[in-house]
């Protein structure tokens, strides 16, 4: 029994013996000091140190278990070799709790232990560089000053700080320093709740599984961060689902998890000092990374360079912020071995960028709302993006005026599903864009086909037109891959004259693929002659003298364009007009008929030479025009 005093205990007259500390070490039977008041409760540090490292004491390998102690003063156990198992649950301590390179042979407990010290650093549990052979039990820990540091630290079993508190930071405004820390089995920390500060664990190695499950990150380091886990390696899952950040961001650049990423439902809302709110650039998982319900408030999602060897899974996600370039999600050389869905995602803010991303599944953008854009205006950037299966944009809702960038990507199927409006798909840029197949509207007609392109960044480009074409002609629909030959080459056409002969070019030719639009021409010039020749028929006089077969009578008139004689081939308006303009052919009437210079004005003979050497390109055109596509066909 520990005796009971009623003055405040020092460390130099505690009112647990040492006998008695000695007796429960040999026997490894716990010592219970709940039901005792505070005086009967209090250790001192010193004590307790002596008496786990002291000679010649008999050891129970249960080791010492002592229930909630009260320990006024500062415990160092720096570098000590504790051949025993060390469990304190429950513990109280007034000043700061040292394990610097301690050695613990067995299990640490400090379940429900709460640390009210800290050192100048800032620090209240300082445990870099620890050996523990068995489990570290830290659940229910609550910290109220100061940092929890486990740099370096060795743990052969679990590490567990499930439903922990840490309420205070060091000076670098951290709250959890364990970088480096090597844990042979699992560490969970579930319900773990960090008020101020940082969770740092870059470098850390974790045999088993990360569990943060629930936990809620309220504090933030000097860089912004909430949770840094920079080259961190899990050689099972990292289960963050329903994780709560309020401020910074979460990192976990250059990570290895050879299981699950699971942050379902987690809710970020704190984004560091580059704007990011998940900076997971180069991580590598070996299966599966489920991001499905995330949300986003503040900052952007980065996974540049990342591999998931499984499925990405961001379906129902919702994103609404964004970086200082204004992107939402920047997934740039993305490498996903199964599919990647983020299906029926919302983007408030911001661009989703895949550019240069590979995918090995199908890429689910069904019902995806893109209401936001980068500062170049795109609300997807996808260059270079590699899908072997599926690329699904049904229902894909866009901002008004925000462009698709697919530019150079190679897709399975594109599939769209129903019709495209009249007025065109979303605005894009498909030029070097390739696909094996299209579903949907535009995979039925040319028109269809159209319309997905006209609203084309580069409206011109050829390359999206033919790619279209070889799609039609793969499928055996020829009449819709050559019209959309012919509408590619006639855009192209356009874009490389200049100007009013463009314009004319267009007008007569329609580019040199409707060569019988010439044909209306020639009408229409011909009509005009008709009407100049005939309006001026009394200026026109016979090119030779009539061939006479009787006496001309007295009263008989000489021969005159406005009088049909049988002496003399009559004269006919329309035909002379269409001799005039069509040089190829002859119906006799400019052979018989001339202008009398003397009496035509000028407007008649010009009229007549304008018509004519209009003829002869339209004529020219129309010749090569039908040459032309008949070469094409």
């Amino acid at each position: 029994m520990a005796r009971v005093s009623n003055e405040s205990p020092t460390p130099e007259s505690t009112l647990v013996t040492r006998a008695e500390l000695e007796a429960h070490l040999e026997s490894g039977n716990p010592l219970d000091l709940s039901t005792r008041d505070e005086a009967g409760r209090t250790i001192a540090g010193s004590l307790l140190r002596e008496v786990l490292i002291g000679k010649d004491l008999l050891r129970d390998p249960r080791g010492l278990t002592v229930v909630s102690a009260l320990i006024p003063d500062h415990l160092d156990l720096s570098f000590c070799n504790v051949p025993v198992p060390l469990r304190l649950p429950g513990a109280k301590f007034r000043d700061m709790l040292t394990l610097r390179g301690a050695t613990i042979a067995g299990q640490l407990d400090l379940r429900g232990a709460e640390l009210n010290g800290k050192d100048s650093a800032g620090d209240a549990l300082f445990a870099d560089g620890l050996q523990v052979s068995g489990n570290a039990f830290l659940g229910r820990l609550t910290v109220t000053l100061g940092a929890v540091r486990l740099a370096g630290a060795t743990i052969n079993g679990q590490l567990s700080l499930t439903g922990a508190k840490l309420n205070g930071k060091d000076d670098d405004g951290d709250a959890l320093v364990a970088d480096g820390l090597q844990v042979g089995l699992g560490a969970f920390l579930e319900g773990l709740t960090v008020t101020l500060g940082a969770v740092r664990l870059a470098g850390a190695t974790i045999n088993g599984q990360l569990n943060l499950t629930g936990a809620k990150l309220n504090g933030k380091n000097d860089t912004g961060d909430a949770l840094v886990a920079d080259r961190l390696h899990i050689e099972s899952d990292a289960v963050l689902e329903r994780l709560t950040v309020t401020e910074g961001a979460v990192r976990l650049m250059g990570a290895t998890i050879n299981g699950q990423l699971n942050l379902a439902k987690a809710e970020l809302n704190g984004r560091n000092d580059e704007g990011v709110a998940l900076a997971a650039d180069g991580l590598q998982v070996g299966l599966g990374a489920f991001l499905d319900g995330l949300t986003v408030t503040v900052g952007t999602v980065r996974l540049v360079g990342a591999t998931i060897n499984g499925q990405l899974n961001l379906a129902k996600a919702e994103l609404n912020g964004k970086d200082n370039d204004g992107n939402a999600l920047i997934a740039d050389r993305l490498r996903v071995g199964g599919n990647a869905n983020l299906g029926r995602s919302r983007v408030a803010k911001g661009a989703v960028r895949l550019a240069g991303a590979s995918i090995t599944g199908q890429l689910d953008l069904t019902d995806t709302e893109l209401k936001g854009t980068d500062k170049f205006g795109n609300a997807l950037v996808a260059d270079g993006l590699q899908v072997t299966g599926d690329a699904l944009v049904d229902q894909l809702k866009v901002v008004a005026g925000a462009k698709l960038d697919l530019r150079d990507g190679r897709l399975g199927n594109l599939v769209l599903e129903g019709d495209v409006p009249r007025s065109g798909w979303h605005r894009h840029n498909f030029l070097g864009l390739r696909y094996e197949q299209i579903h949907g509207g535009p995979a039925r007609s040319a028109r269809q086909g159209a319309r997905l392109l006209r609203n084309a960044d580069r409206p011109r480009a050829a390359q999206p037109y033919w790619q279209l074409a070889d799609y039609y002609a793969r499928v055996g629909n020829d009449s819709a891959s050559r019209r959309l030959r012919v509408r590619s080459n006639v855009l192209q056409s356009r874009a490389r004259l200049r100007s009013w002969p463009r314009f004319l070019y267009g007008m007569t030719t329609g580019f040199g693929y409707y060569p019988f639009l010439t044909l209306l021409w020639l009408a229409v010039f011909i009509g005009i002659d008709t009407v100049a020749v005939s309006a001026h028929s009394s200026d026109f006089i016979p090119t030779k003298a009539p061939t006479i077969s009787a006496p001309l009578a007295k009263d008989q008139k000489p021969i005159s364009s406005s009088v049909c004689d049988s002496r003399y081939p009559c004269f006919e308006p329309g035909l002379y007009a269409t001799d005039t303009v069509i040089p190829v052919i002859s119906l006799g009437q400019q052979e018989a008929w001339r202008l009398d210079d003397s009496r035509a004005g000028i407007g008649i003979q010009a009229t007549l030479l304008f018509t004519s050497a209009l003829g002869w390109i339209l004529t020219t055109l129309l010749i090569g025009g039908v040459g032309g596509l008949l070469r094409r066909n």
